[in-house]
């Protein structure tokens, strides 16, 4: 932790030993893991608190990204729709013939000889 390694640790409590003697020196220890753990704590709190912001930045991407496609999809349907009523209300170039007395036209040319079974 702080690229501070065991032989720094040693002398650092050595000189804080010949500085403060042995009678406050467990206190001093004391003081210095206390000081640690809040900022270890101070950080865990910062790299909680980034990473909800990331999170809650990307969904917001993510629900700006889905407006879009649905702004889209609704655009292509109301295109749809004006296409369908536009081909829906054209005059008809012919009109309709009525083919409910017309005789149904059979053309059986293969099996002219042949009879029906």
């Amino acid at each position: 932790m702080f690229g501070i390694g065991t032989p720094e640790v040693i002398g650092i409590v050595l000189i804080t030993l010949l500085v403060y003697g042995p009678d406050r020196l467990p206190q001093m220890i004391k003081k210095v893991v206390g000081f640690l753990r809040q900022i270890k704590n101070v950080t865990d709190e910062v790299s909680n608190t980034v990473s909800k912001e990331i999170h809650r930045i990307e969904q917001s991407t993510e629900i700006k990204e889905a407006r879009h496609l649905i702004e889209q999809n609704r655009n292509l349907l109301n295109e749809s729709k004006t296409e369908i009523h536009t081909a829906l209300n054209k005059p008809v170039s012919q009109p309709m013939q009525d083919t409910s007395n017309d005789q149904p036209i059979i053309n059986d040319s293969n099996n002219d000889n042949e009879p029906s079974k």
